[in-house]
């Protein structure tokens, strides 16, 4: 139930952060979303504000609030109240589900003893209620684009950048062979890493969550699957070069304990790296998860997500195939929204060729819609099990909207579960 309380704590959160002006569009695109006539004047005051100076100043506001008989306790109190951005979409639905029912029941006023007006013709009526369905699609409706010639300003800037060799808007996987055929990956975009079972999906996002935490990346690491413990685990092995099974021999090298316990300190001591392990796989949690990591890391560059087919949609009872999609399309979103990169491991057929294709990622054909990049991890798992140490590996980078694909052929180290270039240091970090 929407209530006077409800639009003040979102309207106190508006004035905090207008940047949400983007996520609720939905509501605030209409002259007069609220029940209150005085948070509706507010409102607008607020959002003109924004639109002109990109930012919310407690002075220009307050003398702009007194020109409309506006008072400073109503400024406190909005401040005070304000709430809602754990769940903010949530709320958005709701409130915009009450605003247009609102919207429809007016016209319904109208309308509801039209056949008792004999001095106004049929299409006055039909044009009201075409007006008001009109306005509530035409305010519900949700972009998040700019102008062409700021689309233009910001083509022109990048060539500018790549042209005196500044490639700091991407994100270097930090394997070179990968970042010379893409540069590298891009803000506000989502990738795939996919591989059959056992190839190295997790070993891949991890590999390349240590390459850039070590160049200074802030990262985030959701999973579904592996507990905090395990992926702390493995960066420290990757860290480090020793594998956690070196300790299980006997008598123990002090040396590469010591190395190994260093590691750790090292690991324990990044300030760029939020790892949230949860059970809860519904892509609604996922989504607050990875807004909370943006808040604690404001300038997160991207976030690994492991993996794509466990997490649920919002829809009870539909199939898996619909249920993927879903969860693909509102990551593709939240990369938008946060201004990270997103990428998401996912599970490939077992009965996939040798060679692995964007159709046998499992489940559904949406990620090859969704993504801006497909990474699939080629392996020869005999390799490993006839004891290697270091076997042959090739990523086929099957989709990149920015520029070229092909396959690169690395090296993967079985011992510590690290991919790398194949003329680089094992311990090359």
């Amino acid at each position: 139930m929407i209530t006077d309380n409800t639009e003040q704590k979102l309207l106190g959160l508006l004035i905090k952060k207008p940047e949400l002006f983007a996520d609720t569009q939905r509501v605030t695109n209409f002259e007069r979303p609220f029940f209150s006539h005085k948070y509706n004047q507010i409102l607008q005051l607020v959002r003109n504000q924004y639109a002109e100076f990109g930012a919310i100043e407690r002075r220009r506001l307050l003398e702009s609030m007194s020109t409309e008989n506006l008072t400073v306790e109503d400024y406190s109190q909005l401040i005070k109240g304000a709430g809602f951005e754990e769940n903010l979409s949530d709320y958005i639905t709701t409130l915009h589900d009450s605003l247009v029912k609102r919207e429809l029941a007016t016209v319904s006023e109208k309308v509801i003893n039209c056949t008792q007006d004999l001095m106004n013709p049929a299409e006055k009526y039909l044009n009201a209620v075409k007006s008001t369905l009109e306005g509530i699609e035409s305010n519900s409706a949700v972009s998040c684009g700019v102008t062409l010639a700021k689309a233009v300003e910001n083509v022109t800037e990048k060539a500018k950048k790549l042209s005196s060799g500044d490639t700091t808007d991407y994100i270097k996987t930090g394997i070179m062979s990968i970042d010379r055929l893409i540069t590298g990956l891009t803000r506000k975009t989502m990738s795939v890493i996919g591989a059959r079972p056992s190839v190295g999906k997790s070993a891949l996002g991890l590999t390349l969550t240590a390459n850039m935490l070590a160049s200074g990346h802030s990262v985030g690491f959701i999973s579904v699957e592996m507990s905090e413990t395990e992926c702390v685990e493995r960066l420290m092995q990757l860290y480090s070069g020793i594998s956690i099974d070196t300790f299980k021999k006997t008598p123990v090298d002090q040396a590469k304990l010591k190395h190994f316990e260093a590691t750790g300190q090292s690991v324990a001591g990044l300030n760029n790296l939020e790892i949230v392990r949860t059970t809860d796989r519904t892509i609604m949690n996922i989504r607050s998860i990875a807004r909370a990591m943006k808040r604690k890391l404001p300038d997160l560059d991207i976030i690994f997500i492991d993996y794509l087919q466990k997490i649920t949609g919002t829809g009870k009872g539909q199939d898996k195939r619909n249920d993927v999609g879903e969860v693909s399309a509102i990551m593709t979103d939240m990369a938008n929204d946060l201004g990270v990169h997103m990428c998401c491991l996912a599970q490939l057929n077992r009965n996939s060729s040798e060679e692995p294709k964007m159709q046998d990622l499992k489940e559904t054909s949406d990620i090859e819609q969704d993504a801006s990049y497909i990474f699939l991890i080629g392996r020869d798992l005999a390799q490993q099990y006839n004891g290697v140490m270091e076997c042959d590996a090739d990523i086929y980078i099957c989709k990149n909207r920015q520029g070229r694909t092909g396959k690169v052929e690395i090296k993967y180290n079985c011992v510590t579960t690290r991919f790398h270039d194949d003329i680089e240091d094992e311990h090359g970090f």
